[in-house]
């Protein structure tokens, strides 16, 4: 697990430890999804922009209904000198768990409700454990207890407690040592239209009726926010009364970016991003948006972000180019590779992005020194700072896919994450050819990109962003 996402708490139980983290696809360890070695510095990038936000905070009402069911936890299980830390937490936890499954029936119900709809299970976690528990039901069904089925296989880690809880941390709402709640999340909670008198929500084994379940769930579904909690969340996107500098940078951020968030857009999110930056370079309305030195951060990380992600997609193209030939020949002729029109451009691509960088860098550690500074060292701790000064001195293409090749060794071996071995994709051969290591490390045809520009970029959160703007209206603008 990665400590670039924020770590939320800590649960025990039976002497096993257990932390409780907001999860993201990408910050896993590198071998999956990263195998030439780029997520760190990404991390790094992205956590200056839109600080608390992840790639998947992106149904707004889970901020709402995870604090309405922390208030309801601490109503029943309330702190003592003997309940506290940890073992309050956990106490806690059951009952915010069972809170969060019931909710997601009632979603499931309100589903099926034809005057809602789909709508009303759009972004639920577990959203298939729901419809299959539903589906089970008999006509005659007339309660149901939230013990009877499982939300996800794993719901502390891959439900809303787990996947909003650097959010809820962040926009000061939730304290995570104890699932308390801070001042602005008490408002956030009361905010959410609680459940009728007679459903136990936060009770696993009690048994919930079906009619109540339906009627609360037409009032919580994700779609179905309400003024107040629009106007609690924006406090919490703030900061409130707690607000520091990275409450005052997201929020900067989320303005900046509220003209792209009205209504349906074709712009892509490089595109979007790249608006951004134009506007913050020619100062253009950012006076009346936000403060100069929120403004100074945004402008010095989106300079770096440009060279950063071209280069990591020529670097990855290539690195796909020499898994793809490896894939289709039990031994691919490497030099061969070479040759290829779409090889030469990443090539050329990726000593263009090497140059772009270093000086990208010292122009954003000019204009704010304070945020590029971890970035920095992010790049060079990753080691992207010295294949950027390998692929500037590279002779051929051949050597720039011999540097690429490299890299992902060096990656694999855990030279760059602390020492975490892992199998590398592909090996050379005595033979000056390459080859596989495992048939799982195949590239299949759709995975190809005939261009390096095919490859996608890192996403930099602006969909959760544009769903907590139109979640909160004109209160972001």
């Amino acid at each position: 697990m990665s400590s670039s996402e924020n770590v939320s708490g800590l649960a025990e139980s039976d002497g096993f430890r257990v932390f409780w983290t907001a999860f993201d696809p990408l910050d896993v360890a590198s071998g999956s999804i990263d195998p030439v070695g780029f997520l760190r510095g990404y991390l790094a990038l992205v956590d200056r922009l839109l600080p608390g936000l992840t790639t998947v905070t992106d149904v707004p009402r889970y901020g709402s209904m995870i604090c309405a069911a922390a208030s309801a936890a601490a109503a029943e299980i309330p702190a003592s000198d003997d309940l506290r830390g940890a073992k309050l937490r956990q106490r806690r936890l059951v009952l915010i768990k069972a809170y969060e499954r019931a909710w997601a029936l009632a979603c499931g119900f309100a589903a099926r409700d034809d005057k809602i709809g789909p709508v009303a299970l759009e972004g639920v976690r577990g959203v298939r454990y729901v419809n299959r528990r539903l589906d089970a039901l008999t006509p005659h069904t007339k309660y149901i207890r939230s013990s009877s089925f499982n939300l996800l296989s794993n719901q502390v880690r891959y439900g809303g407690i787990g996947i909003y809880s650097a959010f809820l941390d962040s926009c000061h709402l939730l304290n995570s040592a104890d699932l308390s709640l801070r001042p602005a999340g008490e408002r956030l909670a009361a905010a959410f239209p609680p459940p009728p008198p007679d459903l136990a929500a936060q009770h696993e084994e009690a048994p919930l009726s079906i009619d109540a379940l339906t009627r609360w769930g037409a009032k919580t579904h994700p779609s179905a926010i309400t003024p107040p909690e629009a106007r609690r969340l924006a406090e919490g996107l703030e900061g409130g009364g707690e607000s520091d500098w990275d409450d005052e940078v997201r929020w900067s951020m989320l303005r900046l970016l509220a003209p792209y968030a009205k209504g349906e857009t074709s712009a892509s999110e490089t595109e979007v991003l790249r608006a951004v930056l134009t506007s913050l370079v020619s100062g253009e309305g950012v006076a009346k948006r936000v403060p100069r030195n929120c403004a100074d951060q945004i402008r010095a990380v989106l300079t770096v972000v440009e060279p950063y992600e071209r280069l990591y997609q020529s670097v990855l193209f290539l690195f796909q180019a020499i898994q793809a030939a490896a894939t289709d020949e039990p031994e691919a002729p490497f030099a061969q590779l070479a040759g290829a029109d779409s090889i030469k451009a990443a090539v050329a691509a990726s000593a263009k992005a090497s140059r772009d960088l270093p000086v990208a860098l010292k122009g954003a550690t000019d204009l704010h020194g304070g945020s590029v500074r971890p970035i920095a060292d992010a790049l060079q701790g990753s080691g992207v700072t010295g294949l950027a000064g390998q692929l500037v001195l590279a002779a051929s293409p051949v050597s720039v896919l011999d540097i690429v090749l490299g890299r992902h060794e060096a990656v694999q071996s855990g030279k760059f994450d602390d020492g975490i071995r892992k199998a590398s994709w592909i090996k050379r051969q005595a033979s000056g050819k390459v080859r596989l290591s495992a048939q799982r490390f195949r590239l299949g045809v759709k995975g190809r990109r005939q261009k390096w520009w095919d490859v996608g970029r890192h996403p930099y959160r602006t969909s959760a962003a544009f769903a907590f703007i139109r979640a909160c209206g004109d209160r972001i603008q």
